[in-house]
């Protein structure tokens, strides 16, 4: 199920950010970054495109990518 409820990131001391959703919480702790990456996903039959947004966390060069329930942990630049 994507994520399309609002997210809200805050960041904290030394470091830290979080990035929250009605379904995940996503924190990086250390010199990495977050960010949302949003895209549309075409379903097969009918056709009508579905609304994406991914929570993305990045630390030294390895990121993981969050949808919903699932979780991706690569070196990839990623869209949904």
């Amino acid at each position: 199920m994507p994520i399309i409820e609002p997210i809200k990131k805050v960041e904290g001391d030394e470091g830290v950010t979080h990035l929250f959703s009605g379904a995940f919480n996503l924190t990086v702790l250390g010199e990495g970054k977050v960010f949302i990456r949003n895209g549309l996903r075409i379903n097969a039959p009918p056709g009508t495109p579905d609304k994406v947004r991914w929570l993305v966390g990045e630390l030294n060069g390895v990121r993981v990518y969050i949808d919903g329930d699932n979780a991706i942990l690569t070196t990839r630049d990623l869209y949904p």
